[in-house]
């Protein structure tokens, strides 16, 4: 059927966090996008719009799924034990797999100033969320 979506949205997405994570918005070309996702370019922009448009759903996704789950460590009666209990999620976590050095989040700060506000808001609305939950 024509226009029916025939590949895994949240497969493409996890692999432009990991080309977002490890080269950044400005070292990403769309066609590190396309042979991240194994995606056409016009289904890339089908799907994710251009590639800030793709940056800012992958930081939202990268909020939703990374952060809050590690911010959910903190939720606990004890300040020590809540940062601790923090501290080892992120430890076991980075431990466990094979990613590129740093946070999304972090290594995204560099970058702000240079792409609009809509960027700038996005990485900071993350910063002020993790700032909050601490």
């Amino acid at each position: 059927m024509a226009g029916k979506k025939s590949f895994d949205l949240d497969a493409a997405t996890s692999a432009l966090r990991h080309l977002f994570r490890e080269k950044g918005f400005d070292g990403t070309s769309v066609a590190d996008m396309e042979l991240a996702t194994g995606l056409h370019r016009s289904s890339l922009y089908n799907a994710f719009g251009d590639k800030k448009k793709a940056f800012l759903l992958v930081l939202e996704n990268h909020r939703i799924t990374v952060e809050r789950r590690f911010l959910a460590e903190l939720n606990k009666p004890d300040i020590v034990c809540a940062l601790r209990s923090l501290l080892e999620a992120q430890i076991a976590s980075l431990s466990s797999q094979k990613l590129p050095a740093g946070c999304l989040t972090t290594n995204s700060c560099t970058e702000i100033g240079c792409h609009g506000r809509d960027f700038d808001e996005a990485i900071s609305g993350v910063l002020e969320e993790i700032e909050h939950s601490i």
